[in-house]
This record gives structure tokens, sequence and C-alpha cells, in this order.
């Protein structure tokens, strides 16, 4: 069994788990959400993520029309699996379904690590491939932004974040880390 596929078929559940007792709120009152993960090359597949009254089921092969697909070769995945920000989870623990539901286009992530590797892939968004975005920054700051630790506009203004593509798409994704 590939790391892909174990942490699909048996670690999502426990994650999913303590993502939710982590956030600190009743999540079972959000919408429904479901997410694809398109792990491409040897060891890889597709996974959807369906979440609906505080419950995950995974669903293989993936989930036509969900409301947010992510796009990376195994080996991106598994750097961003050990840098800390594969969590799949994490939109839906800071109750951001809704805002996740309104975008449409594409994220392309062009992240640079401190060992000169780069992390590259995408986030679609309703489904569609446009508008798109690329957004180019390091890692490290990448993290501290989904974290909370780093303003996407402050980073933006100091420069630790560029962009090529769609500015309204930018800005709506501003939203996703307040």
């Amino acid at each position: 069994m590939s790391k892909v596929s174990a942490y699909y078929e048996s670690e999502a559940q426990l994650e999913f788990a303590r993502t939710v007792a982590g956030a600190g709120v009743d999540v079972t009152g959000q919408p429904a959400f479901s997410a694809t993960y398109e792990i491409t090359g040897e060891g890889g597949g597709a996974y959807g993520l369906r979440i609906a009254n505080g419950l995950l089921e995974i669903v293989p092969g993936g989930i036509p029309g969900s409301d947010m697909r992510v796009v990376a070769a195994v080996s991106e995945w598994l750097q961003g699996a050990d840098a800390g920000f594969a969590n799949p989870f994490y939109y839906y623990s800071k109750r951001k379904v809704n805002l996740i539901k309104s975008l449409k286009g594409t994220v392309s992530l062009d992240l640079s690590q401190d060992d000169g590797d780069n992390l590259e892939g995408a986030i679609i968004f309703g489904d569609t491939g446009e508008p798109t975005v690329t957004l180019r920054m390091k890692a490290a700051d990448y993290l501290a932004m989904l974290n909370g630790k780093l303003n996407g506009q402050m980073a933006f203004m100091t420069g630790k974040l560029k962009f090529d593509g769609s500015l309204p798409l930018l800005m709506q994704l501003a939203a996703l880390n307040r």
C-alpha cells in the first residue's frame, strides 16, 4: 500500500477527527462539502472526501463536480504532507465551506522550500478552470498564511507573495485566511 492510499484509506478519518476536535467549534451545522484529491504518478490515486453532518466519507476514485479539487504529483503531495500543509480538512474546521462553494477558478501554487526544491500543485474551485491565478511564495510563508500567522495582504505588500493572473480571484482567496 502506498503512503497516499494509506493516508486516504485509514489515516484521513483520524486526521478529520483531530482537526474537528482542535477547531473548538461545532462544525455539524455546516453545509455538505466535497473535495477530490488527484494525486498523480506511481503510488497516487484519486480520493473523494465528502463531509456532511460532521461525518466524513471517503470515496475512492473521487467525486465528480466536487466543490474543490486538488491536483498534485505524488512527490509534491508527500513533501506537502511532511511540511504540514496537506490537511484536507483545514477550511472545513475554519467554517469556510460556504466561501469555498462560492469560489470559481484555478489556483496554481509554486512554493519554494529552503532546500531549493519547489512544491507545485493546483486547487480547482467550482469544477472550472477559469479564471486562474498563480501564487508564488516560500512554502513556510504559505503555511504561515494558512495558519493565520501571516496576513495575505501583508504578504503581498511585503513581497512575500507574488502572483500572476486574476486579481479578483486572488482577492476572493484572501477571505479564506481571515
